[in-house]
């Protein structure tokens, strides 16, 4: 048992367990953090620890782990494997397609007894989705089951390189806005009293900033003839944006930039202060809909 070395100290300790890999068997040691050393005494931390050890050995003797179990288990399971490494606004769209779609019959069967025709069948039950939604399902089960082989728990990951089915959810002839479109909606919105609806669409069609850039965006980021686009907003929190080659700065012309102004001049905005605010002052959300008609 020994403290880390990083800030705020954590309670670390490995042990070791025996599996049977192709009829033979493995010694493989788990590491595993047992908590912050302000939370729990070193009695404590090793009273977790034997309990994480006890629980191994009582699924080993039962046959072991559900595909479920395996997924939320605590300390050694996929969602705390890998979830510190997820943005905050990918682990919820994670935690949302498990609940939904991942407590069904596949759920149930034990790591080891799941075959790649179980894994096929349970994916072309998901057809009635998206596509979109189709592929995350194939990559999630395919992530965990990579996961449990990585520990040893399965043979070989069964759901590698799967069939997508064909969705029968029919999709947008297009998903995106024609010009013509956005002609209609620039010209509908120029006419509102508030020039809200009528930036966001002229910032999202003409300058190409995603949702959650468009939110983040403050009165210091114009910048004379540029805007700069260094934040994204998820769940209401102002933070990087999607990717690193996202902040950059953006090209206005001097009318945009003018409006822009005005914009500001008209709230009375200044400093850091977001573009576009409920009235408690918070950055809208990336999600808000506008409808043009």
């Amino acid at each position: 048992m020994e403290k880390t070395k990083t800030r705020p100290a954590k309670w670390n300790d490995r042990y070791a367990i025996y599996v049977i890999a192709n009829g033979v068997e493995k010694r493989k040691t788990r590491e595993v953090i047992l908590g912050l050393c302000s939370d729990l005494t070193r009695a404590d931390a090793e009273e977790k620890l034997r309990g994480i050890i006890r629980t191994e050995v009582k699924e080993a003797s039962t046959g072991g782990l559900t595909l479920w179990e395996f997924l939320i288990k605590a300390h050694t399971g996929y969602i705390a494997c890998r979830a510190p490494a997820w943005k905050p606004k990918w682990k919820m769209v994670l935690e949302s397609l498990y609940d939904c779609h991942f407590k069904d019959s596949i759920a149930a069967k034990k790591l080891k007894d799941i075959t790649r025709a179980d894994c096929q069948a349970w994916l072309n039950s998901k057809a009635p989705l998206s596509k979109s939604m189709i592929h995350k399902c194939r990559t999630q089960l395919s992530a965990i089951l990579q996961e449990a082989y990585a520990q040893d728990l399965v043979e070989k990951n069964r759901a590698q390189d799967l069939t997508m089915p064909e969705s029968k959810t029919p999709t947008l002839e297009t998903p995106f806005l024609l010009k013509s479109q956005v002609a209609h909606g620039l010209k509908l919105t120029s006419g509102y009293a508030d020039k809200r609806e009528y930036l966001i669409l002229k910032l999202a069609a003409t300058r190409g900033l995603r949702p959650n850039e468009i939110c983040a965006l403050r009165v210091n980021d114009i910048q004379g003839n540029q805007l700069m686009v260094d934040e994204g907003v998820v769940e209401g929190i102002a933070g990087d944006p999607k990717t690193k080659g996202s902040k950059a700065p953006v090209a206005l012309t001097e009318e945009f930039r003018l409006e822009l102004e005005a914009c500001v001049a008209s709230r009375s905005l200044s400093g850091d202060q977001f573009l576009f605010t409920y009235k408690t002052g918070n950055p809208i959300s990336q999600n808000i809909t506008c409808v043009v008609s």
